[in-house]
């Protein structure tokens, strides 16, 4: 359980350093640190909850965290780290209020279901970015198609049919194993 918990999280390791530090945070230093951070926290989870999970940052904070608060808005990393830990620190003591349940009740499953989308789109949009499928275009302010013969979009593209195919064709461990075949 220990290796396919490993080998599923294990590309954490690699993307969420690679996209701080295409921010401008330290490539070293965030991989060290995503290291500590899950570690820390997956001990705490097994201590307090006796459960085998394996925590880890999510992509979509990461990607908003990067893209948008440092890429987009021009915030220094470290002012930008310090709002996510003053905000992770707001809704520790908000959930331990019992606000934050009550809060979510009162959102309806279709907009709870549109958040989740929207941020799954979102991700979609930012790996087709960093592969090169999608580029931006200044002069019109618009995104349109890359250069699709680059080797990188091709592997890419290659990639995403296989684990497409693989997932359709219910294979356990279908994105582990289109990881390893592209």
């Amino acid at each position: 359980a220990g290796a396919s918990t490993f080998a599923t999280m294990a590309y954490v390791l690699a993307v969420v350093p690679s996209m701080l530090s295409a921010a401008g945070a330290p490539s070293g230093a965030s991989l060290t640190i995503m290291i500590l951070l899950i570690f820390g926290t997956t001990v705490a989870m097994g201590l307090y909850s006796n459960r085998p999970f394996v925590l880890a940052p999510g992509m979509g904070s990461v990607a908003i965290f990067s893209v948008t608060m440092i890429q987009g808005e021009g915030i220094p990393w470290e002012i930008a780290s310090g709002m996510i830990l003053i905000s992770g620190i707001v809704f520790v003591i908000i959930s331990y209020a019992g606000v934050r349940e009550f809060v979510v009740k009162l959102i309806s499953p279709s907009i709870k279901a549109s958040i989740s989308a929207g941020i799954g789109l979102f991700i979609c949009l930012l790996g087709f970015k960093n592969v090169g499928i999608i580029v931006a275009n200044a002069n019109k302010n618009v995104l349109g198609f890359g250069d699709l013969t680059q080797p990188v979009v091709i592997l890419a593209t290659f990639g995403f049919i296989v684990l497409m195919i693989l997932d359709a064709l219910k294979v356990r461990g279908s994105i582990i194993l289109g990881i390893v075949i592209t």
